[in-house]
């Protein structure tokens, strides 16, 4: 059977192989498995929530989701319980509230544990910017959090809301409306993705392009994937080939790639020839295409792999987690779980 153990970003041991399954670090805890019990472990390997639960989720605003005959509740970060594991499913905290299912609706608790909207819909997100999004009979909105509906519950479909703006759709299309619930935008694209940096992607005749909030075209329709800009700049894909792109639409950097990612700390990842490597914003390739698989920079380290196996690279390029690994190493906090057997 597989074992767990975690490693620092420099490839050596902190936490010894024990494990039968094991998270990514969220503010300072890791979920973490053994014989079919779950719990959370710290930067040090202390348990301190013990491994006494059937299943848990990642930590988040400092509480978990715990599971406990079949029902869900949640726990502090010192692991004491909070909301006793009563529902059905339970979502993330924000600001103190958490959305949760009972009897097959949703509504939303308070970490004390008590009722704070009534589960009366089909769906619940979390709230974000103090709006929650909910569903009841086919039609999506926003509730603030009092629960009173602020975008009323008309919409076909809708995406959480981002920089003020959230996507709808209706009569099977897109557009978008303010936190207001005021159409910006009104519906009659094929898809949409989600405001930011003054521009949305949206695709028209199967074909993807960016307008602002005027709906004026600032990038044309003629491209094969959703456009999302991060850095200032977009893995676009046309005819087959990947470059960057500004959000004027004009290139940094022409299509030449095989593959692009995001832009993480002034690098993405591309392929080309069947090699993956980083370049910067001009394109220059600052970590050689000399790797056989790849993903994007986090903040410190990138996953590649070199033949077989899998390591991890610096952003200068500096091999710091040997190339011993048959599964992907990703770092989180600064520690990676890795398997062992």
């Amino acid at each position: 059977m597989k074992t767990y153990s975690y490693i620092n970003t420099k490839g050596k041991m902190i936490i010894p192989a024990r494990y039968h399954e094991a998270g990514a670090f969220c503010e300072g805890l890791a979920a973490v498995g053994l014989d079919g019990a779950y719990g959370f472990i710290d930067g040090s390997g202390t348990a301190i929530i013990p491994l006494r639960y059937p299943a848990v989720r990642n930590l988040s605003n400092g509480f978990a989701p715990v599971q406990r005959e079949y029902n869900w509740g949640f726990v502090d970060g010192p692991g004491r319980e909070c909301v006793p594991p009563i529902f059905a499913d339970v979502g993330d905290f924000e600001d103190d509230i958490a959305p949760v299912c009972l009897d097959g609706r949703w509504g939303y608790v308070r970490s004390n544990g008590l009722p704070h909207i009534p589960c009366q819909y089909d769906y619940a997100f979390g709230f974000e910017d103090g709006l929650g999004m909910v569903c009841r009979d086919d039609q999506w909105g926003f509730i603030d959090r009092n629960g009173t509906e602020v975008i009323p519950l008309w919409a076909e479909n809708i995406l959480p809301l981002k920089e003020g703006l959230a996507s709808f759709s209706t009569n099977g299309r897109w557009g978008c409306m303010d936190s207001q619930g005021s159409v910006i935008i009104q519906p009659q694209y094929d898809d949409i993705g989600v405001y930011q940096q003054g521009l949305i992607s949206v695709k028209q005749d199967n074909k993807w392009g960016c307008i602002d909030k005027g709906e004026q075209v600032v990038i044309p329709f003629r491209y094969e994937e959703e456009i999302h800009f991060t850095e200032g700049l977009a893995p676009v894909r046309h005819e087959g080939k990947y470059g960057f792109m500004r959000v004027d639409g004009s290139w940094a950097v022409k299509p030449v790639f095989d593959y692009a990612g995001y832009f993480t700390n002034a690098l993405a990842l591309v392929q080309q020839d069947d090699k993956y490597g980083f370049v910067d914003h001009t394109g220059t390739a600052v970590i050689q295409l000399e790797y056989d698989d790849g993903y994007d920079l986090d903040e410190e380290t990138a996953t590649v792999k070199k033949s077989t196996y899998w390591g991890c690279i610096d952003k200068r390029g500096d091999n710091c987690v040997p190339f011993i690994y048959h599964e992907p190493v990703f770092f989180s906090e600064g520690r990676a779980a890795v398997v062992h057997g």
